[in-house]
């Protein structure tokens, strides 16, 4: 998704992936608040990096984003401050959604949980045989 905020927080520019994902005509999304699109509880998780965007500071973040049916979308965002001499005029938004990378950080951190577990396993069994050769006097 991209889009364009201007400093009062109302929209200038939405793509087509704006209605697809947020299920509004994209005309509709002009002059619309991104308060209104995102609504109180996404606009509140999103405020702190709007309001830095507004000061000028790129922001990058992963978020759920919920899709009009219900289903919640691992989505990387950016907010990109459209800066001119020295003022904050707005802000540019890309939105892409990363499910498949969200899925494999998710295999990857049950692997790594399982890679643990065995080698953890693993030092049981060695401390067990130390102490086994140590009772038997080896060294």
């Amino acid at each position: 998704m991209l889009a364009y905020w201007d400093s009062s927080l109302l929209c200038r520019f939405a793509n087509r992936a704006y209605e697809r994902w947020f299920g509004v005509k994209g005309s509709s999304l002009f002059d619309t608040s991104i308060q209104d699109l995102l609504g109180p509880e996404l606009f509140a998780a999103n405020e702190p990096f709007i309001r830095a965007a507004l000061r000028g500071v790129p922001q990058e973040f992963e978020r759920l984003v919920p899709h009009p049916d219900g289903t919640l979308r691992p989505s990387l965002a950016r907010y990109l401050p459209h800066v001119v001499n020295g003022k904050v005029l707005g802000f540019v938004v890309e939105v892409t959604e990363v499910t498949s990378l969200h899925e494999e950080r998710e295999q990857l951190r049950r692997r790594v949980e399982d890679l643990e577990r065995q080698n953890a396993s693993l030092s049981r069994s060695q401390e067990a045989l130390r102490l086994a050769l140590a009772a038997m006097g080896s060294p």
